[in-house]
């Protein structure tokens, strides 16, 4: 969410698309950016379920210390590294 088009280029280019490609897919995917929807459109939106945009709100749900303990059974201790995150779970 915080950087639209930095993460769909790198999507795109992961995935083998030219600049005049990638420059075309942004376009399009422009209109599912919800930083460029209004209140109201975001309210009546069911898909969209972090109405506020907090982006810190997932961390409200890890702090249970139980929770964290079944995320780390289920993957594994580089999951964050692997996709290209922080560790803020630690």
């Amino acid at each position: 969410m915080t950087d639209f088009n930095g993460t769909l280029t790198r999507i795109f280019t992961h995935y083998g698309f030219t600049s005049t490609m990638i420059s075309t897919a942004l376009k399009i995917a422009a209109i599912h950016n919800i930083h460029n929807k209004d209140y109201k459109y975001l309210q009546n939106d069911n898909h969209i379920t972090n109405k506020s945009l907090d982006l810190d709100k997932w961390k409200t749900y890890f702090s249970d210390s139980e929770l964290k303990s079944k995320f780390w059974g289920i993957y594994p201790s580089n999951i964050f590294t692997k996709i290209g995150y922080p560790n803020y779970l630690v």
